[in-house]
């Protein structure tokens, strides 16, 4: 089956972000997505093509990811995948999103659509918004004092946050300050009912509900 047209552009711009940039950077391509390992972390790039293209014509458009196995594990249940940058948890954004005008970006691709100068002008906002937008990102000591401090991150519900910092709290040691962040998300949630999501992760985190309040 001949492949789509937005598949090709999408090969066709990772290798060449991979050569052109991302190689020395310390990322690796796998499949068509990078990843590097920073301390416990893992930064991700990962291209996702909309739904809604045929063979002929379709978009696609880039998210940066930051996770961890510990955080993926704990909200999924499920093990680390082999490929990083598939792990779109907990930390996602559009670089769009990082780009001047602050508009979510998506690149239209048609069977006439000059490649290699989509390559570079798709690579050149990798390279130029993409990359440096994890160097605020090299630990999860950093992700954790951001969420003491009370800062927001990229891509993340408000209600997510306590979760994460409950997550993140368990690890390094403080069962009490985790207890406190899943008490917060119950509280911060309106429903009449415990969301099953704050239940599973405190199961996982080995909290138990009747040990909350």
């Amino acid at each position: 089956m001949k492949p789509s047209v937005t598949r090709v552009a999408i090969v066709s711009v990772s290798k060449w972000v991979y050569v052109n940039s991302l190689k020395a950077a310390g990322f690796s391509r796998q499949g068509n997505h990078f990843n590097r390992q920073s301390h416990d972390l893992f930064h991700g790039i990962h291209f996702q093509a909309s739904r809604w293209g045929s063979g002929e014509e379709g978009s696609f458009t880039v998210n940066l990811t930051v996770t961890s196995p510990i955080l993926y594990s704990y909200w999924t249940g499920r093990p680390f995948p082999t490929n990083p940058a598939t792990a779109l948890y907990p930390i996602q954004q559009r670089i769009g999103l990082l780009m001047p005008g602050r508009q979510d970006r998506w690149w239209s691709v048609q069977a006439d659509t000059n490649i290699d100068s989509l390559c570079k002008e798709v690579g050149s906002a990798i390279i130029q918004y993409g990359v440096p937008f994890f160097k605020d990102f090299r630990n999860s000591d950093g992700i954790f004092q951001k969420l003491r401090s009370g800062e927001k991150l990229p891509g993340v519900p408000s209600r997510h946050l306590p979760l994460i910092h409950a997550m993140l709290a368990k690890e390094k040691g403080f069962v009490e300050e985790a207890k406190q962040q899943i008490e917060r998300a119950i509280s911060n949630d309106k429903s009449p009912l415990v969301p099953q999501a704050i239940q599973r992760v405190a199961s996982r985190l080995g909290i138990s509900m009747g040990s909350i309040g």
